[in-house]
């Protein structure tokens, strides 16, 4: 969780939780408008590590995604695509 705050350069109330993570994946009003691309590299080190965290946080990731889309239920001027890039 700490990576994706700071990639993604979320404010210092950010909870550190999964309902934080979802609230600030799906607010980004500090970030400008448009679409944010969040890489996530190596996901698959987690997933062996941590198979349920894994699946907690992909969860969330696809959740706020899903929130973000352009037929989404969060009516901002912010897009979020996560891309998963396992080594």
């Amino acid at each position: 969780m700490d990576a994706i705050a700071a990639a993604l350069s979320f404010p210092s109330w950010f909870g550190r939780n999964l309902d934080a993570l979802y609230d600030s994946l799906t607010d980004l009003s500090w970030l400008p408008e448009g679409e944010h691309v969040l890489i996530w590299v190596a996901a698959d080190v987690l997933k062996r590590a941590d198979p349920k965290g894994y699946l907690a946080i992909h969860g969330v990731l696809s959740d706020a995604q899903r929130a973000l889309a352009p037929n989404g239920d969060r009516p901002v001027n912010r897009r979020l695509v996560v891309l998963l890039a396992d080594g």
